[in-house]
């Protein structure tokens, strides 16, 4: 009996370690594992859940996201994970808004706005997937509720909220991330990431500035063609003989389809010579065996 009580005893007390763990992990707060980085230039960020069929909007204070509001939302016939032209499939992955459409010139079926997406961008175009025409748009006000899978790919929202939305859609800043199901980190987590990608963007840029060829190409894929990349051009000319690259505004968000790709958008100004240039680039990382490769790159 006295054997009986110890053992009682002892699991007991397991368990109330482990309740305490469980409650510690639960007190501590979760962020979409997305949002990595977003600068202060970035007021707004948007995800959209195709699951539960909503938009969620998130405000930006001191790099961390705040929910605001969600909002139902249709998506694809097809659902998610757009790869080939007319599957009826909406995309997965991280696109800003293009443009807004003069919407006079449309049919009712986009409803009271229209909002163009990057996509394919460079990664999808990595990924061999096909297809353009991806929008955020409204609904014909002729009917009052789409179902959840209704569109040929496009995002649509009911007229009313998407007008009021429009404030905080801004072209060619507002990320629209495109998930299948949210996943979420905790700060440390996403301070982890955030840290190996400053490290290796600093040995990036270090490794033009010191004119180390070897070393800068070490940082993209093979399949990156390197007579594309102008800051390799200009390591190659002889004729420059002092350079540097200031970083500015650096977004980094991870990719919601490969966890182990990020995306990092930035201001770049380079001065070489008497040159200087300023430019906004993406670069999209894979982390491989090797460290850290830049699989696709493109200028906004």
């Amino acid at each position: 009996m006295i054997l009986s009580i110890k053992k009682l005893l002892f699991i007991l007390l397991v368990l109330t370690i482990k309740l305490g763990y469980i409650t510690n992990l639960n007190a501590e707060e979760l962020y979409p594992a997305y949002l990595i980085e977003i600068p202060s230039s970035i007021e707004n960020v948007f995800i959209a859940d195709i699951e539960n069929a909503k938009l969620i909007q998130y405000s930006v204070e001191k790099n961390r996201p705040i929910k605001n509001q969600e909002y139902y939302m249709s998506v694809g016939k097809n659902g998610s994970g757009k790869k080939i032209q007319g599957d009826k499939k909406t995309p997965l992955g991280v696109y800003f808004i293009t443009e807004k459409l003069d919407i006079s010139k449309l049919p009712p079926r986009y409803g009271a706005a229209a909002y163009p997406l990057d996509y394919p961008n460079s990664l999808d175009r990595y990924m061999k997937k096909t297809g353009y025409g991806i929008w955020l748009h409204g609904t014909d006000p002729d009917i009052l509720k789409r179902p959840p899978r209704d569109t040929d790919g496009c995002l649509a929202l009911q007229n009313k909220q998407l007008l009021e939305l429009s404030e905080y859609l801004v072209p060619m800043n507002t990320p629209i991330i495109v998930v299948k199901t949210i996943n979420w980190k905790t700060e440390d987590q996403l301070n982890l990431i955030r840290n190996e990608l400053h490290e290796v963007l600093g040995a990036w840029k270090l490794s033009f500035e010191s004119s180390e060829s070897e070393r800068f190409v070490s940082f993209y894929d093979t399949n990156v063609l390197m007579s594309s990349i102008s800051e390799y051009s200009i390591i190659e000319d002889s004729s420059v003989i002092k350079k540097s690259i200031v970083i500015m505004d650096l977004t980094i968000i991870g990719d919601p389809l490969k966890s182990d790709i990020v995306l990092t958008r930035f201001t770049q100004k380079i001065r070489y010579n008497d040159i200087i240039s300023a430019e906004k680039k993406r670069l999209y990382w894979q982390k491989q065996k090797d460290g850290w490769k830049i699989i696709a790159t493109d200028l906004i």
